[in-house]
């Protein structure tokens, strides 16, 4: 904007650009809107009506790059007991920047650094990005990052018979493990008695009496597993039932035992 004082009026007007005049800016104000990054000198040639010519002083004009700002990771898969560390890049503009983190479109609190650790408390899908603005009030917004967070799987089992005795086929089913957002791909049993085995449902026997613990290990997709421990009694088979006499006879029970 200029101010012209003194002369003849009327005046006319003209703009000049690092020294060369400006096609079109023939008023008494011009709005420059720079190509490129640089710096710029600004002034203006006024010519009053009796053809008195003046020249206003030199402005200049510093012309930073445009601001830019990204971020990485933009892609994490993660759980709920660990964290993530977000780090943002900016370029251009005119420092010092201010920082505002975001996390599902709601800004976080306190999270004004160029760095951000996200921590989840559940399971779910976030997105992150950073918004910076600049000395100048400039402002920019990254690139946003997608978060995976799945839960820990949990272990967990049951076995037909409860009770079992001595040689007899027990069914192991861990059907009942939660993968909590991942996918199972591994089921590892320890029975115990220094055998083991794999899968989601199998069948084990035991052929001494006593108190065994069960291990399961799960582990899903992305290699997060989790562990469940269980005891299990196993019992001498019983003998059979003795014959009962009745009347002089003897009678013989049936059972699902062999009789030797």
């Amino acid at each position: 904007t200029s101010n012209v004082t003194g002369g003849t009026p009327t005046y006319l007007y003209q703009w000049f650009l690092n020294g060369s005049p400006v096609t079109g800016a023939n008023s008494d104000s011009w709005v420059f809107s720079p190509p490129a990054p640089g710096v710029y000198s600004v002034y203006l040639n006024v010519t009053d009506d009796v053809a008195e010519e003046e020249m206003s002083n030199v402005a200049y004009v510093t012309v930073n790059p445009q601001l830019d700002v990204s971020i990485t990771p933009t892609t994490v898969t993660m759980q709920t007991s660990e964290s993530q560390l977000f780090t943002s890049t900016v370029s251009g503009g005119t420092p010092p920047y201010s920082y505002q983190w975001y996390l599902n479109e709601s800004t976080v609190s306190a999270a004004t650094a160029s760095n951000w650790t996200f921590t989840p408390t559940s399971p779910g899908y976030y997105q992150i990005y950073v918004a910076v603005t600049d000395n100048v009030g400039g402002s920019d917004t990254s690139n946003t990052a997608s978060v995976t967070v799945q839960g820990k799987p949990e272990a967990d089992f049951t076995w037909y018979p409860y009770s079992p005795t001595v040689d007899e086929e027990v069914t192991f089913d861990a059907s009942a493990s939660t993968p909590n957002g991942g996918t199972i791909i591994s089921y590892a049993w320890d029975f115990g008695d220094n055998q083991t085995g794999t899968g989601e449902i199998l069948t084990h026997s035991y052929h001494s009496t006593g108190t065994y613990t069960i291990t399961l290990n799960v582990t899903d997709s992305e290699g997060i597993w989790d562990t469940q421990s269980k005891s299990i009694t196993v019992a001498t088979t019983p003998p059979p039932p003795p014959p009962l006499a009745v009347g002089g006879e003897m009678v013989f029970v049936k059972t699902d035992k062999t009789v030797v």
